[in-house]
């Protein structure tokens, strides 16, 4: 009986040449992404919109004045800008769990500004003047805040070890955009307080 050796390469070859069934993509399944991507982006926006009129609603009736509300809000909005932004370059999607951070973020990073702009027109009433006043406010809030920021990135970091990579991407996110924020409310705030006459314009 002859060997069946020879047959093998015309088999495997025959088996390369004949075309595999792919089975196409189903387009509900691909509308339903779509939708999920649609409501999520949706979601994303609202949210953000309603807790920024919420917290402007509630800086400007705490502080009595508009434009307090105004200068305590802008530092605020920096890190959620920067997060998309961060988003965009690195190529993490906008889902369920990321969508959370830019909320999140915003929370902490008012309740930092609110500490410091507190002690800045606590001292400047003091001082009479919005310098001194803002180095002053910075020494009082600057160990506390770094403590609640630090404890927070640590906390959330502690999430990267997950196997999920979506989990590990919001722990690292969260925790640079926590440091982040405390970083503008510890630097730009003050500076913005000072240079906008926050406490002339509130007693007005």
């Amino acid at each position: 009986m002859k060997p069946m050796r020879p047959l093998l390469p015309i088999a495997l070859l025959l088996l390369l040449l004949v075309p595999v069934p792919v089975r196409p993509l189903d387009q509900e399944a691909t509308d339903k992404i779509v939708r999920t991507i649609d409501d999520i982006t949706l979601g994303q926006a609202l949210s953000l919109a309603t807790a920024s009129i919420l917290i402007y609603a509630i800086l400007a009736l705490y502080f009595r004045s508009a434009w307090v509300a105004v200068i305590a809000i802008l530092p605020n909005a920096l890190p959620v800008l920067i997060y998309f932004g961060v988003l965009g370059l690195s190529g993490v999607t906008l889902n369920i769990i990321t969508s959370l951070l830019a909320c999140i973020v915003l929370g902490i990073a008012v309740d930092d500004t609110i500490h410091f702009m507190v002690r800045f027109r606590e001292q400047a009433a003091v001082l009479q003047d919005e310098k001194k006043a803002a180095v002053e406010a910075l020494r009082i809030v600057s160990r506390p805040v770094a403590s609640t920021n630090i404890a927070l990135a640590a906390g959330f970091l502690a999430l990267a070890v997950s196997g999920l990579r979506h989990m590990v991407e919001f722990a690292v996110l969260a925790s640079v955009m926590l440091l982040l924020g405390w970083l503008i409310d510890m630097t730009f705030t003050p500076a913005l307080c000072v240079g906008a006459g926050v406490t002339k314009k509130a007693e007005r």
